[in-house]
C-alpha cells in the first residue's frame, strides 16, 4: 500500500511541474517571425517529444508571433497584421476540435479580429501553425491593446494559463505633402536668378507623413513681375498659374517639378506659392518660396534614393537641391555704420586652373555681412576675380599704406577682410601670397600680393585710426597645391607656415582654411569651398553652442576646425585629404542677435 502511494505522489508531482513549465504566460512577445512558416493553415508537422506530460489526455501548449504589414511591430491605422499561433500537444492523448481566439480584453479596441478555423485534430507529439488576422481601423487611438490567446479544446483541456500579447498601436497619420528642396537652372550657370533672364526652377515635394498620398496635385501661382513660361500655364489678371498631377505618394515618396519662368524690369525677387492636395480634400500643405536674385543657389541635379527598408519607417531626407546656407540667415541686433568690409573671390584665372566655387563664396559672404553681421552694404569693397592692381588698390602697396580701405575706415572703425581663392609660396622666401587672377604662380613674388604685405598695411591703418578690431579670413592655401593640381610647375608642394607675430595688432583675428602644405578642398554637393561652407553654416547658428544669440570668433573656429562634424572630418570624408583651419589672435562678438 504504501508502494502504490509513493508511485501516486510521484505521477501528479510530475504532473504538476509539467504545468508551471509548459504553460507560462508571456506578456508582449514580439518575436521575430520564423521563415520556415508552414503556408497553409492547418498544416501538421510531427514533433519529437521525449518526455510526455500526460500520458492519458491532451496537454496544450502555445507559442505566439506578432507581424504587421509595415514590419515595425506596430498596428497603425487602416494597417493589417497577423499573430502567428504555434500550438502544440506534448500530452499522450490526441486533442479535438481545438478554437483558437484572440480576445482583446477591452471592447472597442479599433481593432478587427478574425479568429482561424477550427483545428479538429491534434495527434501526441504534434505541432501546428495558424493566424489570426488583424486589421487596424482608421479611428485606431495610439497606445497598447492587451490580447488574450485562448485555445477550447472539445474535451475541456484547453490551453492553461492563457497567453497575454501586448500590441502597440498607432493613430492614423494622415499624408504631409511638403516642399522640401529646390534648384535653379539659369543660361549663364551662374544659380543665379537675374531681371529678364530665362530660368527653370525645380521644386522637390516629399511625402512627409505617415499614409500614401492619393492623387496628389501640386498648384503653383506666381508673383507678381513673373511670368510663367510653360505651355500650361494660366493667365488671371496677370498672374500665372500652372497644375501638376503627381499621382500616388507613398510615405518617404517625393517628386520633382521644374516651372519655366522669366522676370521683368521690375520684379525685386521671385515669389512661388505652391498648394498642394490630395484626392479626399482632408489634407493639404501651403508653402511659399522666396527667391532673391543675384544670390547663387546650388543647380538641380539628380539624387538616387535608396530603396526604404521594411523596418526602417523612418523619411529620408532628399533635400539637398540647394545651398542650405542662404537660407534662414539670423539678423544682426542693430547695423555697423563704422564696420568696413572688403570681400574677394577669385575664379577665373589666366596662368592657373580656376577655383569653381570662389564667387559663391564671395556671394554668400557679402550676404552674411550685411544680414546677419550688421555691415551696410555700401561700406563693402566687393572684388569678383581681383587683378594685382586690385589688390594694391584696395590694400596698398610697400611704401603707401593708404589705398581705398584707408580712406573707407574711420577712427574706432572694425574691419572684416575675406578672401576665396589661389594662394602660393614664394619658392626663395617661403612666403606665402595671395595669388591674383592675372599672377603666374611661378614669379608670384613679382605679381602676387603677399600676406606679409597685407598684415603690415592692416598694421599701420590700426595704429594710426585706432580701430575696434580687425578680422581676416582666408580661405585659400599657401602649399602651391589646389584641388586641380600644382600651381607651380616641376616644384613639389612647399610647407608655408603663416607665421604667428604676422600682425602686430594685439585686437587681430586671422582664421585660415587649411594649414602647412594641407590643400583647401571643396564641398561640390554644397557647390561652396568647404571651409566657407563650414564657417557660414557655424554664423547662420549652429556655433551658438550657448543657444544666447551670440557667436564669437573662437566659437565659429572651434565649429569650424570640429573633428567630429567639421571641416577636418568632411575632407576626410569627401576629399580624402586632411584640412585643418588655424586660428590666430583674439576673441570677439562676431555676431549678436536681438535677444
Amino acid at each position: 500500500m504504501n508502494k502504490i502511494s509513493f508511485i501516486c505522489l510521484l505521477f501528479f508531482t510530475g504532473l504538476a511541474y509539467g504545468q508551471t513549465v509548459s504553460g507560462k504566460s508571456q506578456t508582449g512577445s514580439l518575436k521575430p517571425v520564423s521563415p520556415t512558416i508552414p503556408p497553409a493553415e492547418n498544416q501538421g508537422t510531427s514533433v519529437n517529444v521525449k518526455n510526455q506530460i500526460n500520458a492519458y489526455s491532451p496537454f496544450l501548449t502555445a507559442e505566439i508571433t506578432f507581424k504587421d504589414s509595415s514590419a515595425d511591430n506596430i498596428l497603425g491605422a487602416d494597417e493589417s497584421a497577423q499573430v502567428l499561433v504555434s500550438l502544440r500537444n506534448i500530452g499522450g492523448k490526441p486533442a479535438e476540435s481545438c478554437e483558437v481566439e484572440l480576445v482583446p480584453s477591452v471592447e472597442n479596441s479599433g481593432i478587427d479580429v478574425i479568429n482561424p478555423p477550427t483545428i479538429l485534430h491534434l495527434a501526441p507529439n504534434e505541432e501546428m501553425s495558424t493566424r489570426v488576422l488583424l486589421r487596424g481601423s482608421h479611428a485606431i487611438s495610439t497606445g497598447n491593446v492587451e490580447f488574450v490567446l485562448k485555445v477550447l479544446e472539445k474535451d475541456g483541456f484547453d490551453l492553461d494559463p492563457e497567453k497575454i500579447l501586448v500590441v502597440p498601436t498607432l493613430a492614423f497619420q494622415p499624408p504631409s505633402v511638403d516642399l522640401v528642396d529646390y534648384g535653379v537652372q539659369d543660361p549663364s550657370r551662374t544659380g543665379k536668378i537675374q531681371k529678364r533672364e530665362n530660368v527653370s526652377v525645380t521644386l522637390r515635394l516629399q511625402n512627409r507623413g505617415g499614409t500614401t498620398s492619393h492623387g496628389t496635385v501640386a498648384s503653383l501661382t506666381l508673383g507678381d513681375n513673373v511670368i510663367s513660361l510653360d505651355s500650361s500655364a494660366v493667365e488671371e489678371s496677370g498672374i500665372f498659374h500652372s497644375t501638376f498631377n503627381l499621382g500616388d505618394l507613398k510615405p518617404g515618396d517625393y517628386k520633382d517639378v521644374t516651372t519655366n519662368l522669366i522676370t521683368n524690369n521690375r520684379a525685386t525677387d521671385v515669389r512661388i506659392d505652391i498648394v498642394v492636395t490630395e484626392r479626399s480634400g482632408e489634407h493639404s500643405t501651403d508653402t511659399t518660396l522666396e527667391l532673391p536674385f543675384n544670390i547663387p543657389t546650388k543647380k538641380t541635379e539628380e539624387i538616387v534614393v535608396a530603396a526604404r527598408k521594411a523596418e526602417d519607417v523612418n523619411i529620408p531626407n532628399v533635400a539637398n537641391l540647394k545651398l542650405d546656407i542662404v537660407d534662414n540667415l539670423p539678423v544682426a541686433s542693430q547695423t555697423k555704420p563704422d564696420a568696413f568690409a572688403v570681400v574677394i573671390g577669385n575664379k577665373d584665372y589666366t596662368n592657373a586652373p580656376g577655383v569653381e566655387f570662389a564667387l559663391n563664396d564671395a556671394a554668400i559672404m557679402k550676404r552674411y555681412l550685411t544680414t546677419t553681421m550688421g555691415f551696410q552694404a555700401e561700406n563693402i569693397i566687393y572684388l569678383e576675380n581681383a587683378s594685382q592692381s586690385d589688390m594694391t588698390r584696395v590694400f596698398g602697396n610697400e611704401s603707401n599704406y593708404k589705398g581705398q580701405l584707408y580712406d573707407y575706415v574711420r577712427k574706432g572703425s572694425e574691419i572684416f577682410v575675406y578672401y576665396s581663392g589661389h594662394g602660393a609660396p614664394d619658392t626663395d622666401s617661403k612666403e606665402g601670397y595671395i595669388v591674383p587672377v592675372d599672377c603666374d604662380p611661378a614669379h608670384v613674388a613679382l605679381n602676387g600680393y603677399s600676406l606679409k604685405l597685407l598684415y603690415s598695411n592692416l598694421d599701420k591703418i590700426d595704429a594710426e585710426k585706432e580701430l575696434k578690431h580687425i578680422t581676416v579670413v582666408l580661405d585659400a592655401c599657401f602649399s602651391g597645391s589646389s584641388v586641380k593640381g600644382s600651381l607651380l610647375a616641376n616644384v613639389s608642394p612647399i610647407y608655408i607656415a603663416v607665421s604667428k607675430d604676422a600682425m602686430a595688432s594685439p585686437n587681430a583675428t586671422i582664421v585660415t582654411s587649411a594649414s602647412g602644405d594641407q590643400v583647401s578642398g571643396w564641398y561640390r554637393d554644397k557647390q561652396q569651398s568647404l571651409f566657407t561652407y563650414f564657417f557660414l553654416k557655424g554664423l547662420q547658428g549652429s556655433a551658438d553652442y550657448e543657444h544666447n544669440k551670440t557667436i564669437t570668433a573662437k566659437e565659429l573656429y572651434e565649429f569650424t576646425a570640429d573633428e567630429v562634424n567639421g571641416v577636418p572630418y568632411w575632407s576626410r570624408r569627401l576629399n580624402s585629404k586632411t584640412q585643418t583651419p588655424t586660428f590666430y589672435g583674439s576673441d570677439w562678438v562676431i555676431y549678436e542677435g536681438a535677444k
